[in-house]
């Protein structure tokens, strides 16, 4: 919105009503004008009556103005300061005459007023002539340099203001630049410009000028002159309004009296597009984003500068006469909204950026100074907000950072826009809009849950609740209530608009837990990573627990303490169990979950308390709560305490872990003892300690029935898939047979040197008739193997044991050929079986056809039964032959191996003896080895010998018995 104020009148001009709306028109209609915009344009415009100060008895020719200074310069040559007062209260400015002085040019016009802020000095533009004032005191400063200030046409400053100050004035044929400080004025540079300029505006190294007819390009650097454009001074005077910091705004009209303005950058080039203006501009300002016209119609047009559409069109009062121009202050004046003691700095820091306006374009009338007060950027951007324009918003922001009218970056700004859209949604029940806010402006989590919290309110808990979800009070819930109300008018059953608000909380919550789970562990949110998580185990307790106990297993920023304490209150064990567990809290993980597993606590999520117990405390390292707690939950399930000694990484004594499975009994320390067997690491006195208790629980367990029924099962079993005895008996379930099974075990995996303990125990088994394979066992134990093979085939019919126990007693001390001749000797035996005769004959033959080398043909011929068919060994007698081919080659190729060395020997001593060279014994030549004198005794009894033992050297003589025995 813009406003316009009376800043100064003099006169007598009637009084004014204390507030007037002026009319205001559109190219929109009223209706949707507001949503064919890109920018928020003023609607209104309002003129508020200042308390004016002394009449001025002189009109009034031009205006300086910075933060709250209003300089004006009269027709009399008077220069008049004034302080601006700003009452936020009502809103009104006033201003108070601080100075007065008469410049020396006998009351001649003062044309043109410059500030220069830093310097504290004020230029004076009159009859032609520059002048130096004081900023502060209005008076005048001598210059050494003053005699060149004369016969001037134009002056201006530079827009950038960046020491030195620059400024320029433009004589006849020539322009002149200068810098001044403090205490120094100098010239820059001299460009000649032969026809002159009337007007002038500078921003950095580009200045515009204008001569009677023609707008022109001046180049700082190079001095070059580049004409733009020409325009008809009969029908309105040059106007050139800088834009930004690169470009400016040169104004000409048509034959028709259509005002137009072109923009052109510092080389010339024109940009944008062209504006139009209904009649012809007199004086032009920018005030961003808009480009803001003073026409002969004595109307205000406003523009917008990035897409030149019109945004509206204000009338001036015509008892505000003769609007002649618009200044512009590059120091405005803001006017802050009035903050009374009742609001919070939130709400001061949020509702302060949209209500300021600032003051920086005054209009000057021929009796009064009129002030343009325009809402600031951020009021602008929220008028947008309010009438969910969230595009255009953002396309102002963008404009306005690029333009630099923001301190804030670009994503500060912009995420500023979403959080504000998210939050106008968010209250008005949008909740997918309000979402896709919160994403894109990566709103603060902490920021979120203090307005909209509350969502996850319950009557019954609230106040548990609250401690971890601090929102503020629940207004968010009668902002809700207001917002149903408004959304659905139709609806006054009070019943109905209780469901409708569940429904609402409900969807807000769903938006804010979706939100949250997205910003997650993001930079963006690390402030509020406590709040987030808090927030999201209250969501969780409430409706999802498969989430919820993910939540706690998974990484989470939680307040520890607030959250143990909902738990509790909620009764959520598990969850509160899962919670200690993520943060080391031992003891009491174990002291809940050894109540799920006593049932004390009962939580259908929690599946098998116990073995959760069980390798939790495997891999705890404190001894202490490992022994107390292993103990507590060996008393409440056997079996799982005995799991936990045997697979803790402590370092435990057995014969410690022993003495406290004996306080519970026989079967925790069989358990424990199993295990240990499993695992191979049980020692001689546990294995003998396991077998004693199988052994005392065997006679609770036997049954001759039971084991003659297990034995008919064996042996109707096909041959063909008729597993060793073992093998069948785990197959069986009955307790009889499982024992079986875990005596066999222990027995077979003992070491070969078995305890004389244990061979001691194993006797006890040949006490209980039946057990006929754990009775061939023991008998195999004590070497006793033709009982073995006796019990194991007469009884048993347990073959592939029999045949196991040959080839293992083979492979121990290499001569089993008695064990395989017993064996088929039983075999036959069997023969006679009433009925099992023909496997038994099977059996003679299957052993005959594997093993064939430890039997004799002629010792088979002579024990066959004499009604066997030589064709059912055909194998057997095949493969005699072939084993009798196989030696008689063997024989054969041995001998001639034999005969083939023997050969290459006697080359070689041939070889030898040709290799030393004739010898002669005589009566002086002694032994080698015993030094003995050679004698005719010794003829034919001795060897000769080489030198160092090689071939080819001087031979030494020994006798043969003395090199014998060296």
């Amino acid at each position: 919105m813009m406003e316009l104020t009376v800043l100064l009148r003099h006169g007598q001009v009637p009084s004014l009503p204390p507030l007037q709306t002026l009319p205001s028109s559109s190219n929109e209609s009223p209706s949707n004008s507001a949503l064919n915009l890109l920018f928020a344009k003023p609607t209104t415009v309002a003129v508020s009556q200042s308390t004016p100060p002394p009449p001025v008895p002189s009109r009034i020719e031009c205006v300086e103005f910075y933060d709250d200074v209003l300089i004006i310069g009269t027709s009399d040559g008077q220069i008049l300061s004034f302080k601006i007062e700003y009452d936020a209260k009502s809103g009104n400015l006033r201003c108070v005459e601080s100075l007065k002085k008469m410049i020396s040019t006998g009351r001649k016009p003062i044309e043109s007023l410059i500030a220069i802020i830093a310097e504290s000095k004020l230029l004076v533009l009159s009859e032609a002539s520059l002048m130096f004032h004081s900023l502060r005191s209005l008076s005048p400063i001598s210059s050494s340099v003053s005699q060149n200030f004369k016969a001037l046409t134009a002056a201006c400053a530079d827009r950038i203001l960046e020491p030195p100050f620059n400024f320029c004035v433009a004589k006849r044929r020539s322009l002149h630049l200068y810098y001044i400080t403090e205490n120094q004025l100098g010239i820059t540079k001299e460009i000649p410009l032969p026809d002159g300029a009337t007007l002038l505006k500078k921003i950095g190294r580009t200045i515009l000028a204008a001569d009677t007819e023609t707008y022109k390009l001046i180049s700082e650097r190079s001095g070059a002159v580049t004409p733009l454009f020409p325009y008809d001074r009969t029908l309105m005077k040059p106007i050139i309004c800088p834009i930004g910091k690169s470009e400016f705004l040169l104004a000409f009209t048509t034959a028709q009296m259509i005002g137009l303005g072109m923009f052109v950058n510092s080389n010339g080039d024109a940009v944008r597009g062209t504006l139009q203006w209904s009649a012809v501009p007199k004086s032009i300002v920018f005030q961003f984003p808009y480009i803001i016209a003073l026409l002969k119609n004595n109307t205000l047009e406003v523009h917008n500068l990035f897409t030149q559409e019109l945004i509206s069109t204000m009338e001036i009062p015509s008892q505000y006469s003769d609007p002649r121009t618009l200044h512009e202050t590059l120091f405005p004046m803001t006017l802050n909204p009035l903050v009374t003691e009742d609001d919070s700095a939130a709400s001061v820091s949020t509702a302060a950026a949209a209500s300021t306006t600032v003051l920086k374009v005054l209009i000057v009338c021929r009796d009064c100074v009129l002030g343009l007060k325009v809402k600031s950027i951020d009021g602008q951007i929220s008028d947008l907000l309010e009438s969910r324009q969230v595009t255009k918003a953002i396309q102002l922001a963008e404009y306005a950072v690029q333009w630099g009218e923001t301190e804030n970056t670009k994503k500060q700004v912009f995420d500023r826009i979403y959080e504000r859209a998210g939050i106008a949604y968010f209250k008005e029940l949008a909740f997918d809009e309000s979402l896709k806010c919160f994403q894109k402006g990566e709103v603060d989590p902490s920021v979120l849950i203090s307005l909209f919290g509350g969502v996850v309110s319950q009557d019954k808990n609230q106040g548990r609740i609250r401690t971890l979800v601090p929102w503020t009070d629940d207004v968010e819930q009668m902002s809700v209530l207001e917002a149903i109300r408004k959304k659905n008018p139709s609806v006054e059953d009070e019943s109905q608009i209780s469901e409708l608000l569940k429904d609402a909380l409900l969807k807000g919550k769903d938006t804010l837990l979706s939100y949250f789970l997205l910003a997650r562990n993001k930079e963006y949110a690390l402030h509020g990573f406590e709040d987030m998580d808090n927030f999201l185990l209250v969501v969780y307790e409430q409706s999802d627990r498969d989430a919820l106990h993910t939540f706690l297993t998974d990484s989470n920023h939680l307040n520890v303490s607030k959250a143990e304490e909902f738990l509790w209150h909620q009764e959520r064990f598990y969850a509160l169990s899962l919670l200690l567990k993520s943060t080391s809290q031992v003891r009491k993980v174990l002291e809940i979950w050894l109540r799920f597993v006593s049932r004390e606590y009962e939580d259908e999520e929690f599946q098998d308390p116990g073995r959760v117990v069980a390798e939790y405390l495997a891999e705890v390292n404190d001894q202490a709560i490992f022994l107390d707690y292993a103990q507590r939950l060996l008393a409440i399930d056997p079996v799982l305490g005995v799991q936990t000694f045997m697979t803790t990484k402590l370092d435990l004594e057995q014969s410690k872990i022993l003495s406290i499975l004996d306080q519970c009994g026989s079967l925790a320390v069989r358990s424990y003892l199993e295990n240990l067997q499993a695992k191979g690491k049980i020692d001689a006195v546990c294995e003998v300690r396991l077998l004693q208790l199988y052994l005392e629980e065997l006679p609770r367990l036997y049954s001759s029935d039971a084991l003659l029924e297990n034995r008919n099962l064996y042996t109707l079993l096909p041959f063909s898939s008729r597993p060793m005895f073992p093998e069948f008996l785990k197959t069986q379930s009955d307790s009889l047979s499982v024992i079986r099974v875990k005596i066999f075990n222990l027995l077979s995996a003992t070491r070969p040197s078995t305890p004389t303990a244990l061979l001691t125990l194993c006797a006890r088994l040949l006490e209980f008739e039946g057990l006929y394979f754990e009775h061939g066992f023991v008998y195999s134990k004590r070497n006793e193997l033709d009982k073995t093979l006796k019990i194991w085939v007469a009884e048993l019919m347990d073959f592939k044991s029999a045949e196991k126990l040959c080839l293992d007693h083979h492979h121990e001390d290499g001569n089993s050929d008695e064990m395989y001749r017993l064996l088929l000797k039983l075999y036959l035996d069997g023969d006679n079986h009433p009925f099992h005769a023909h496997e038994y004959a099977n059996q003679v033959i299957n052993l005959l056809n594997a093993f064939p080398s430890k039997f004799e043909l002629a010792e088979i011929l002579d024990i066959l039964p004499d009604q066997w068919s030589l064709a059912a060994l055909s194998g057997f007698f095949s493969s005699q032959l072939r084993s009798s081919f196989h030696e008689s080659q063997e024989q054969l190729l041995v001998k001639s191996l034999v005969k083939g060395e023997s050969f290459k020997i006697n080359a070689d001593l041939v070889c030898c003896y040709n290799s030393f060279t004739p010898s002669i014994v005589t009566a002086t030549c002694t032994c080698v080895v015993c030094k003995k004198a050679m004698t005719d005794a010794d003829a034919g009894n001795f060897v000769l010998l080489p030198v160092g033992g090689k071939e080819g050297g001087e031979a030494q003589i020994g006798h043969v018995s003395c090199v014998r025995l060296s």
